[in-house]
């Protein structure tokens, strides 16, 4: 403020933030996851009809998960999917025909291998499922052998639909044969033989009886059953005659031609004889058939006449005996069950040899072992790679030479791959990104070692690089080019040695890089390349020195230091010439700048920039410490009434108001004064900014403004946000008020609100062009997302209150020339002892000249319109 304020009270006046030249201030206070359940579910049970099914004997076949197709068409997904009802096999279990009146009298048979009635389980072959030959409906069973047919003929259609006489849920009872059937011997105390005897010729059996003349309907006809076999209808009513499934190779031959319909490709074949007989007796006793039990075999017969074999209808057909017909008699061999057998057993074989070969070609051999090392490397995964490899020390040499080259990225191409026994050699093309140099590309060889049956890459250093030696690593040496030039706007070079100190700081200086520059610029740099140290040149440094020429060079581990000594280079990389960095000063801007603050005696900065633009076009000081015009923290005083007026502006004030100016003013406890005292009572808007009086403007600010609306005013003038120049900046700060006390204090410029001279020079230049723009330093190359120009919305109503504060205000007597808009400030800094104490001031003066826009600060100046208006009016009449 212009007018110092002077507190009426006893205590502390609004305390300032210590600029760089104060003592410091103290500021006025007055203003948890579930647990799943482990409990084993109970298996659901397995539907087996209306009756229990009898364990079976046969080891149960493991459940396979490939769901079963049901009845209709659709899959099971159980756990026990039931065997089709339509005849169709599924998994290991035999087809079951369709009961010839089209009714299922047979429980489901389960489809984990579990017998069902007397059907004992078949168990499952080989480790995989392979194709079958359609069942009688179409249906498919799965598995490696073809499934067996069903043992048990079809039953009598007159009990079709419902359970027979007899039908337990037992085994089937033991049947006594019918008198005048042989009966079967006991099974021999040693066993049977292995090898059975041959069967009867055709001439040597009886002859076989003629066919019935028609097949009872739902019977398979001709070649229909799997396989290829002759049709055989089987029953599949409840309580029909049971009989258990052979073993594969045992059993009776279920191949013969379907009543009615003889294969036409085959001669007759003799009947087989009663199972009872003496002869398929002995025949089976000779072989070593394990006895099962099985009802009688054969055609339909008229009641009374013996069993006869080769019929369409077994037991339970048409005119067969009624009862389950089973015995405890050794049953027939059944030469396609031996066939079964032998090629269960060949297949088996085949499975475990297979098996031996799956094992061999599924171990990963050395094409596989060098793409997995191949794919680490390009991700630069050194641990994995060690893992691939054999010996200690891999990843550390890798991360030696990512270190010494300064990889950024590796593209490792495999090539071929070459096998001889448990040796390999693979070849490989690799491409590194070094940092600030390029791509080096280069070719070499790694082998590869067997053991354990395991495939794993034979480290040494020369499968980093092929001219790698025990000991040795990579490093490189740099070449530099010419450095790009920092320009003016005009292109003439900014970085000569008789540039003023202030363009220099703003520029910066190259020198040897130091062991912090090597830490922060990695390994594309070593010591004594040059750097930029500060400024432009180190903010910039990348696009400034361009890329050197790299040599890669061989060198002893731990003597990276002297690669530039090493001869033994493998690979260079051409570097690129530095580019220029385009700036927005003005030589002629920057020279009427540095000629208006080198005669202050007193710490002074001016920042000029283009209002339409943003663009900065002088920056001048006069002391060399630091770069205060971009660094320097300052209260701006009553500068900052130009955002204060706006604020008001925008809040309902008319510029055509009065106002009262008295000697003091009471806000929030707190007494406000004007600089000397000074009262001017009822003023206009103009004449209250043009003479910076304190007491009115906070007056106004009580009535019409917040804390928050004052904090948007603040901030479309660019405070509390960095301003991105391309080098570092202090960024204004503006506080939300926390009482009315603080918002008075801070509506004058004072209280906690710190800006810099760059900042503060957009506030005029804003006025000037009707938006704020962030201020741009660098114009080539141009830095990316700037904020968007901010619309002031009483710029136009500002222009003349300024105009005032040069014509007929506080600056009146600065000596400017020309059309000349402004505003003083006087920013008291520092803490009073007493209520009389008189503070320190930094002396302030903002305004715009055509388009230029300036600010100037002296540290502890004082008055701004004394000190700093006629520096500032120095550089505008030099314009």
């Amino acid at each position: 403020m212009d007018e110092r304020s002077t507190p009426e009270s006893e205590g502390e006046r609004p305390a300032t933030p210590s600029g760089p030249g104060g003592t410091g201030e103290d500021h006025p206070a007055g203003p948890p996851e579930p647990q799943a359940d482990t409990g084993a579910q109970d298996a659901p049970a397995v539907a087996s009809g209306a009756q229990d099914a009898p364990v079976s004997a046969e080891p149960a076949a493991p459940h396979r998960p490939t769901p079963q197709p049901d009845s209709d068409g659709r899959s099971s997904t159980g756990p026990f999917p039931a065997a089709p009802s339509d005849g169709q096999g599924t998994g290991a279990f035999p087809a079951l025909p369709a009961h010839p009146q089209g009714t299922t009298s047979f429980p489901a048979a389960p489809s984990d291998g579990q017998g069902t009635g007397a059907f004992p389980a078949v168990p499952a072959e080989g480790p995989t499922g392979g194709s079958v030959a359609d069942g009688p409906s179409g249906g498919t069973a799965t598995g490696p052998f073809p499934a067996a047919p069903a043992a048990t003929p079809p039953g009598p259609p007159e009990h079709s639909g419902r359970p027979l006489p007899g039908a337990t849920a037992g085994p089937p009872p033991t049947a006594t044969p019918p008198s005048g059937f042989p009966q079967a011997p006991a099974t021999p105390p040693h066993g049977y033989r292995s090898e059975p005897p041959p069967l009867p010729e055709p001439d040597q059996g009886p002859p076989r009886p003629a066919a019935p003349p028609a097949v009872p309907t739902g019977h398979p006809q001709g070649d229909a059953w799997p396989g290829g076999a002759a049709a055989r209808p089987e029953a599949e009513g409840s309580g029909a005659p049971t009989r258990g499934i052979p073993a594969p190779g045992y059993g009776p031959d279920f191949g013969a031609a379907a009543a009615g319909r003889p294969r036409p490709e085959e001669p007759p074949r003799p009947a087989t004889p009663p199972p009872f007989s003496p002869q398929l007796h002995e025949a089976g006793a000779d072989a070593g058939t394990p006895p099962h039990h099985p009802g009688p075999l054969g055609a339909a017969n008229a009641p009374g006449e013996p069993h006869r074999a080769g019929g369409t209808d077994g037991p339970g057909g048409p005119t067969g005996p009624e009862g389950p017909g089973t015995g405890d008699d050794p049953a027939p061999r059944s030469r396609k069950g031996l066939f079964i057998g032998i090629g269960a057993a060949v297949v088996v074989l085949a499975l475990v040899g297979g098996g031996i070969s799956w094992f061999l070609t599924q171990t990963p051999g050395p094409d596989e072992a060098a793409k997995d090392y191949v794919a680490a490397w390009d991700s630069q995964d050194y641990p994995t790679m060690a893992a691939a490899a054999t010996g200690e020390g891999l990843a550390d040499a890798f991360e030696e030479v990512e270190k010494n080259l300064g990889v950024e990225a590796a593209s490792v191409e495999l090539g071929d791959v070459t096998a001889d026994g448990d040796t390999a050699t693979a070849a490989y093309t690799a491409t590194l990104s070094l940092s600030n140099a390029g791509e080096w590309s280069y070719e070499g060889t790694f082998p590869l070692t067997r053991a354990d049956g395991e495939w794993k890459v034979d480290f040494s250093p020369a499968v980093i690089h092929p001219d790698l030696g025990e000991g040795q690593t990579l490093a490189r040496t740099n070449d530099w080019g010419e450095r790009g030039h920092i320009l003016a706007a005009d292109g003439s070079r900014l970085d000569t040695e008789g540039a003023t100190g202030s363009v220099r700081m703003l520029t910066g200086q190259v020198g040897p890089a130091t062991e912090e520059d090597l830490e922060e610029l990695g390994p594309a740099y070593q010591a004594d390349d040059p750097t930029g140290q500060d400024g432009l040149q180190k903010a910039f440094e990348e696009r400034l020195a361009g890329t050197a020429s790299t040599s890669i060079r061989v060198v002893a581990a731990g003597e990276e230091d002297k690669a530039g000594e090493s001869e033994a280079v493998v690979g260079t990389i051409e570097g690129t010439a530095g580019e220029d960095v385009t700036t927005s000063l003005d030589p002629k801007v920057q020279e009427a700048a540095a000629k208006a603050v080198v005669t202050e005696g007193k710490p002074t900065s001016l920042v000029a920039v283009r209002p339409s633009t943003g663009e900065i076009l002088a920056v001048a000081m006069n002391a060399g410490d630091f770069n205060r015009a971009f660094d320097g923290q300052y209260e701006p005083g009553s500068s900052f009434k130009i955002i204060t007026y706006e604020a008001l502006l925008e809040n309902g004030m008319s510029t055509g108001a009065e106002m009262n100016c008295p000697k003091t003013a009471d806000v929030g406890g707190w007494p406000f004064k004007n600089a000397g005292d000074a009262a001017y009572g009822k003023q206009t808007v103009t004449e209250a900014f043009a003479t910076s009086c304190n007491t009115a403007l906070v007056t106004e600010v009580e009535k019409k403004l917040t804390s928050e609306s004052m904090t948007k005013a603040a901030e479309e003038f660019g405070m509390n946000a960095d301003l991105d120049i391309g080098l570092p900046t202090r960024r204004p700060s503006f506080p939300t008020p926390e009482n009315v006390t603080m918002l008075a204090a801070q509506s004058i410029g004072q209280g906690q609100v710190i800006s810099t001279p760059l900042h503060m020079a957009t506030v005029p230049a804003a006025i000037k062009d009707g938006s704020w723009r962030s201020p741009v330093l660098v114009t080539d190359p141009a830095l990316p997302d700037q904020p968007e120009p901010r619309p002031i919305p009483h710029a136009e109503q500002l222009r003349p209150m300024m105009r005032a504060v040069v014509t007929d205000g506080t600056a009146e007597k600065a000596g400017f020339q020309g059309e000349v808009y402004g505003k003083t400030g006087s920013a008291e800094f520092g803490t009073a002892e007493n209520e009389d104490d008189e503070l320190d001031s930094h002396a302030w003066m903002v305004g715009y000249k055509g388009d230029v826009a300036f600010a100037v600060v002296v540290e502890g100046g004082g008055a701004g319109g004394s000190v700093a208006g006629p520096v500032a009016a120095k550089f505008a009449n030099a314009l």
